[in-house]
């Protein structure tokens, strides 16, 4: 792994400020990234090309969670994994993480093009809104794969201890879209969809930088389909690592199967009372519906 000797043998200190302050840098710059789009189409002062991109962002913000769970999930394995030497499973997990968010971005891409209609409608896009709000759904839809790739590539990357490479890509990938912005926006006149062409380029020049430090210098990461297939069930466990801790203290999972004893399943059963006032007490989501 890229730090494994800085942590082994070197400052404590040391080791907190380079792996921090990347992360910090890294932070601020996502600030600014997600205000790029909004602040050149206000330029613009047309209130319903702003409206526009409001009505779309929330659909994004979902699919940047998705994708962070798998990144978060994914590195939390891989960590693991590199931890106990186990190299070959940490590639089965990365190759599993970007082949999921590919086929889910492609997926999503197909999925947005085809009832994008609907969708919008549903979203509370009025005949003022809808032309611009298609036309930025539109464009962001076909770059759907670069902006899932890229929230979870960002985080594998991380994972290896390669801190500076992805703050690297995210620094890249923000200024594209901050200097596309303009020129896209204000100087061509493309409205809405130069903002989601400039933020599908920026998307793909971060997930270039990342596929780049993946596959020429990747200890445990690999972009290679054949690991994916050697174990796709750790994507399970990859989705409950990566899944919000709210959500996954208001879950209980539980496995039998015909090898255990009606003794062991009458203890289970005693057990479970108990185990779900626990999870119900933990819970901010069962707290809030009894609200």
């Amino acid at each position: 792994m890229k730090n494994e000797a800085l942590f082994r043998t070197g400052s404590v200190w040391k080791s907190i400020f380079s792996m921090a302050v990347p992360s910090i840098i890294i932070i601020l710059v996502m600030v600014l990234y997600n205000m790029a789009d909004m602040f050149f189409v206000g330029c613009l002062g047309d209130t319903a090309q702003v409206a526009a991109v409001s009505v779309v962002g929330p659909v994004f913000s979902i699919l940047a969670a998705v994708a962070t769970m798998l990144g978060a999930g994914s590195s939390a394995i891989i960590a693991r994994c590199f931890g106990a030497g186990e190299i070959e499973q940490g590639k089965i997990c990365s190759s599993l993480c970007f082949w999921t968010s590919f086929f889910l971005g492609v997926l999503v891409s197909i999925g947005l093009l085809v009832g994008r209609v609907p969708l919008l409608g549903m979203l509370g896009s009025n005949a003022e809104i809808f032309p611009y709000a298609e036309r930025y759904l539109q464009v962001l839809a076909l770059g759907a794969p670069c902006f899932i790739l890229s929230n979870s590539m960002a985080m594998l990357v991380r994972a290896e201890g390669a801190v500076k490479e992805g703050m690297i890509g995210n620094l890249l990938g923000t200024l594209v879209n901050c200097i596309f912005d303009p020129l896209f926006i204000l100087v061509l006149n493309f409205g809405v969809s130069g903002a989601a062409a400039a933020s599908v380029l920026g998307n793909l020049v971060a997930t270039a930088c990342y596929l780049r430090y993946i596959v020429k210098h990747g200890t445990v990461l690999t972009v290679d389909f054949r690991p994916a297939l050697k174990k796709p069930q750790m994507l399970g466990e990859l989705l409950a690592i990566g899944l919000p801790h709210e959500i996954a203290h208001g879950s209980l999972r539980l496995t039998m199967n015909e090898e255990n004893t009606m003794e062991e399943v009458d203890t289970v059963v005693e057990a479970l009372v108990e185990i779900v006032k626990r999870l119900r007490a933990m819970s901010p989501l069962y707290h809030a519906e009894k609200q």
